[in-house]
């Protein structure tokens, strides 16, 4: 998953690829001494997707809960290509910490789906839906303890075909409702 610097925003380095999914790229970036995410619709996006990816930046941006990815900065690249830098989780996600050979411990499962239960709480009472929540989306804070569950990506309330993990689609995702979010992973 090579990319050009180009493939970045002005005062961004590129560190590692993170992620490609059929919308979007997903870098691991520097801006002076931070280190962010930066997920860039990918180049292949028609308008109907690239509307959806700003929509959902205008969301993220406004979205306060302690347990939501917080939107750095964002803007679009040379070619119009939409971009977003957010928060980087350094523990990585839910799913890089469980063993699929044994059980979470009791304590960090009753955490972890509480603090996931408060963002859709949220998320819902803003009359949005995460359409993709599953162990990949929940990411940890690498604070000792189990640390701070956060879902990245909820976007605006939009009609169209079904996308992300069937597996992991929320009950309106299936019936092809209203729903929302690109996820990272």
């Amino acid at each position: 998953m090579t990319r050009s610097q180009t493939d970045v925003p002005r005062g961004y380095r590129i560190i590692s690829a993170l992620a490609r999914t059929p919308s979007s790229d997903v870098y691991l970036v520097r801006r002076g001494r931070e280190r962010l995410v930066l997920k860039v619709l990918a180049t292949s996006a028609g308008p109907e997707e690239r509307e959806m990816f700003r929509v959902g930046v205008t969301i993220m941006q406004r979205l306060r809960h302690p347990n939501v990815i917080e939107v750095i900065d964002a803007g679009e690249l040379l070619d119009r290509r939409p971009w977003m830098a957010m928060v980087y989780l350094e523990a990585g996600s839910l799913q890089q910490h469980v063993d699929p050979t044994s059980a979470l411990p009791a304590d960090e499962v009753v955490f972890t789906g509480i603090r996931v239960a408060e963002v859709l709480a949220m998320l819902h009472a803003e009359r949005l839906v995460h359409r993709d929540v599953k162990p990949a989306n929940i990411l940890r804070a690498a604070d000792g303890e189990h640390g701070s569950d956060h879902l990245p990506d909820a976007t605006g309330r939009h009609r169209q075909r079904a996308a992300g993990t069937a597996q992991a689609a929320a009950p309106a995702e299936a019936q092809e409702a209203v729903v929302v979010a690109e996820t990272v992973s």
